[in-house]
């Protein structure tokens, strides 16, 4: 199941790693067949993830597929970062994944401090993640804590780290300004990981596609069936067949797709193309890019702003946000990493054109595209028609609004 770029992974892994591999490098199927590569004993099997992660259902989907293919049953379980330090005793014993482990980098954190728990109860873990030390090695304090490099932040700082003062008023303080011998720090890291970008995986195909699940909003329940609902203190009434359309396609969920939205960029400097149609999502999109310290570029019907051409190659951490209406067709995009549909639309050319503006010859080398479905609305039905490469009319739109719960 595994590419020959992936098992060349696999093959010089030890039973304790971190896969710090480019996004789309298939780092959860990498960490399956570690699992039954280094799983002597039985011992079931913990996935660690963000709660976006989580309800999103991506772990579900992968190990089905992973156990499907070897005809194997994976005894396993799932939990999210927030609950691990009320919970992680449960799993003494048990082999641990740590997706996007970046989220446990800070020692001195809840999260941080029950994930090195956890791992000195486990028979054997992973941690994953397209940029687990990002900051430097600031960020790979944890980990040495982890892996036996250092017992904790204090040992670590004593040994290693270069102070400067820090006037604050009337007070001076001391602050870490740099690392010494980072020789020994450089040999540690690698020792405990395998670093590769997504172009070493040049095996792989070059468009990865995966629809990402997410449950309905109550806000939506309530709007379909009452024709109504409050939002911001208004009441909103659907009563015409365009306002109940759009109401319905804007609050499918939009919390979990913000949040899983932030989970991408906070794990990848890869740039970032996101479809939208409602002004709202662009608004809150815009400012998580901005809190989260990514460049931000936009296509909107009034201007367009995208970086320029003989920076391409060189751009990261870049967010293009994009109107379908404005930027699915005549526009080049083809800078970015990551393609988001964070709004289905209902035009199959319109999805077609959008593709074919970042998905492109002599583009990147491989581009990851993310379809954000929300099961039990609208969204369902919009995919579904898209996929027979139609349109989403009017009067499919009627049949689902009219159909019996």
């Amino acid at each position: 199941m595994l590419y020959p770029t992936q098992k060349e992974i696999l093959n010089i892994a030890k039973p304790n790693q971190i896969y710090a591999l480019g996004v789309s490098s298939g780092k959860s199927l990498i960490s399956l067949a570690h699992y039954k590569k280094f799983n002597h004993h039985g011992e079931p099997l913990l996935i660690v993830q963000p709660a976006s992660k989580l309800k999103s259902k991506d772990w579900n989907r992968e190990v089905k597929r992973f156990s499907d293919y070897h005809n194997i049953n994976i005894n396993y379980d799932q939990i999210s970062y927030h609950k691990l330090s009320k919970e992680w005793q449960k799993y003494k014993g048990w082999f641990v994944i740590f997706d996007e482990c970046h989220m446990i980098k800070t020692p001195t954190s809840n999260m941080g401090k029950s994930a090195v728990r956890l791992s000195k109860h486990a028979t054997q873990f992973c941690l994953l993640s397209a940029t687990p030390a990002s900051n430097g090695y600031q960020d790979c304090i944890n980990y040495f804590i982890m892996f036996g490099f250092t017992k904790n932040k204090t040992q670590f700082l004593n040994r290693f780290a270069i102070y400067e003062d820090l006037f604050l008023g009337t007070r001076t303080v001391k602050q870490v300004a740099d690392f010494k011998d980072k020789h020994i720090l450089k040999n540690a890291f690698n020792q405990i990981t395998i670093q590769k970008p997504t172009e070493y995986f040049v095996d792989l195909p070059n468009v990865t596609e995966k629809q990402v699940e997410f449950k309905a909003s109550t806000i939506y329940k309530k709007a379909k069936k009452d024709r109504v609902f409050e939002f911001e203190n208004e009441e909103i009434i659907l009563d015409t067949p365009s306002k109940l359309a759009a109401s319905l396609r804007y609050l499918t969920n939009q919390k979990e797709k913000l949040d899983y939205t932030k989970m991408i960029f906070e794990s990848t400097d890869e740039n970032i193309l996101i479809f939208t149609e409602f002004k709202r999502e662009r608004d809150d999109l815009y400012n998580l890019a901005k809190d989260t310290g990514k460049e931000i570029y936009e296509i909107t019907g009034k201007d367009t702003c995208i970086p320029e051409r003989d920076t391409w190659q060189s751009l990261k951490n870049a967010v293009t946000i994009v109107n379908y209406r404005a930027g699915a067709s005549a526009v080049e995009l083809s800078y970015n990493d990551i393609i988001i549909y964070y709004t289905a639309t209902y035009s199959y050319q319109d999805l077609v054109q959008s593709k074919g503006r970042a998905i492109r010859h002599k583009g990147r080398p491989h581009v990851t595209v993310l379809n954000y479905m929300t099961k039990g609305t609208i969204e369902e039905k919009v995919y579904q028609a898209l996929k027979n490469k139609k349109d989403f009319t009017d009067e499919l739109f009627s049949e689902y609004v009219n159909e019996v719960e």
